[in-house]
């Protein structure tokens, strides 16, 4: 693994590749036993280089210096993480300074100018397929964002566009499974945050659904993520963490959305079947160590938990056949996977955009109340377009249900959007059709909230959020505005 020193990469003024910087002997092969690496995930804002005028490094550089030389003590946690997992740390500035400091950035640490070699597997292609390692590597994890225009491009690049990249989801599916998950997000000289949970920053979906401006790069990903899956379920198995084994294992086939339609692995093919169930549900119980539908593990999760997170309906049925308790709340949270405490099986449908199975548990008069998060909520939080609009036609649920903080469905939908609209669009619409309506104060809370505490705030929701109210705002006063929370 090739990197570059913290004082050379405070040097530069250029972004050079990896066989110049080579050639100059600025690039180290990164040895763990004499310091630490961080790996630098970020878009490439121009097609032919990454960052040709230099903005987007100098961000980083600006943002290393503030953090390493100046007074500041801490990298501080996001607002969602510090409000739902109180037990998580900020990370302290000494973590940074113990030992000398490298970086992995994709242009300088991968090959870049080789030619395709006929017949054998390139460079670039091998480091490729090593992303995991690096990051595995990497004590530190910064996903570089700030706000760059490109006209080359057409585009303006951000936290959000960053969230929809499938490259940039792998880095960050490769960081959540690590050994330590968290990740700092920098959106400019100061603005740095320690997302400690994936349920800070949602991304909308997974490696397979982002975007790719080469198409045949979503084949390439899937052995890549296939293999980083299975070593992770098979590394809870022998440490013997059977709720992060059960968890990863039903998680499998929604971490591989829009890369492969196979099945979840076989990994204990020598069950026989029980006549008292069916052939699926003999070996879902098997396969996960339940003795029966109703048992339960130490964080409160049953088999029909596990179920909604893999998302197959014909298996949450069968679990149901067999009297499973579907308003069953789990016990523990898991910031890991970004799962709050008290979640339903419901809840967890939601979550994952298990809609099928959403549409089985509202059948069967699953409840929908939730325990910190309403499912609503939820599905505004994880933008689920679909879930949401089943909650909304199905159950008295509303986009002005709150959540145990006080926040509506709707201002959930705006903080967590990243740009797209889909879901605060949904939230209107059914609000319309409902009796409660969102007036100006609902906008103007959701405009504030989402300016301050999303971390992937943009100007499509901020020109959405004043756009029905403008006139209105145009006729008040400057204390009416202050009410308003404008």
């Amino acid at each position: 693994m090739y990197t570059v020193p913290l004082q050379d990469l405070l040097q530069m003024e250029v972004l050079e590749p990896h066989e110049m910087l080579k050639a100059k002997g600025i690039l180290i092969e990164f040895d763990h036993t004499r310091g630490k690496a961080a790996f630098v995930s970020h878009q490439w804002v121009d097609s032919a280089h990454p960052d040709p005028d230099f903005r987007q490094f100098r961000v980083l550089q600006d943002a290393l210096r503030h953090l390493l030389f100046s007074d500041v003590t801490h990298v501080p946690l996001d607002a969602t993480t510090e409000g739902a997992w109180v037990n998580l740390k900020r990370l302290s500035v000494t973590d940074f300074t113990s030992k000398p400091l490298s970086f992995w950035y994709d242009y300088f640490s991968c090959p870049q100018l080789e030619s395709a070699v006929s017949g054998e597997q390139s460079n670039l292609a091998h480091a490729i397929s090593s992303i995991p390692a690096y990051v595995a590597k990497c004590s530190f994890f910064l996903a570089l964002c700030p706000v760059i225009d490109s006209p080359s491009m057409g585009k303006v690049f951000s936290a959000a566009t960053w969230s929809k990249r499938g490259w940039c989801r792998l880095e960050r599916i490769c960081r959540e499974l690590s050994e330590n998950g968290s990740w700092i997000l920098i959106q400019s000289k100061t603005r740095l945050q320690l997302l400690g949970t994936p349920l800070a920053f949602p991304s909308g979906g997974s490696v397979g659904e982002g975007e790719f401006t080469v198409e045949g790069d979503r084949a390439k990903l899937l052995p890549v993520l296939r293999q980083l899956l299975m070593r992770k379920v098979r590394f809870f198995a022998r440490a013997q963490d059977l709720v992060g084994y059960r968890l990863l294992l039903n998680m499998y086939s929604v971490h591989l959305r829009g890369l492969s339609a196979e099945p979840q692995p076989e990994l204990l093919a020598d069950f026989e079947p029980d006549s008292r169930c069916t052939s699926l549900l003999t070996h879902f119980l098997y396969e996960n160590g339940f003795q029966s539908v109703r048992s339960v593990d130490m964080a409160g999760f049953s088999p029909l938990h596990y179920a909604a997170v893999g998302g197959n309906p014909e298996l949450v049925r069968d679990l149901l056949k067999q009297r499973a308790d579907i308003d069953r709340k789990t016990r523990q949270a898991n910031a890991e996977m970004g799962l709050l405490q008290w979640m339903s099986s419901l809840d967890l449908s939601i979550f994952y955009h298990n809609n099928d199975v959403v549409q089985v548990l509202l059948s069967a008069r699953a409840r929908h109340t939730g325990g910190l998060m309403p499912a609503i909520v939820l599905a505004a939080i994880q933008q689920n377009v679909e879930g949401l609009r089943m909650l909304c036609e199905q159950t008295t649920h509303s986009p002005l249900t709150r959540n145990l903080w006080g926040f509506t469905a709707f201002e959930c939908a705006c903080i967590y959007s990243n740009g797209d609209l889909a879901t605060v669009a949904e939230c209107v619409r059914q609000d319309r059709l409902g009796d409660k309506k969102l007036g100006p104060l609902e906008f103007s809370r959701a405009l504030v909230l989402s300016a301050g505490v999303a971390v992937g705030c943009t100007p499509a929701v901020v020109q959405y959020l004043l756009e029905p109210w403008r006139p209105i705002y145009a006729t008040k006063s400057s204390s009416n505005f202050h009410v308003c929370g404008l």
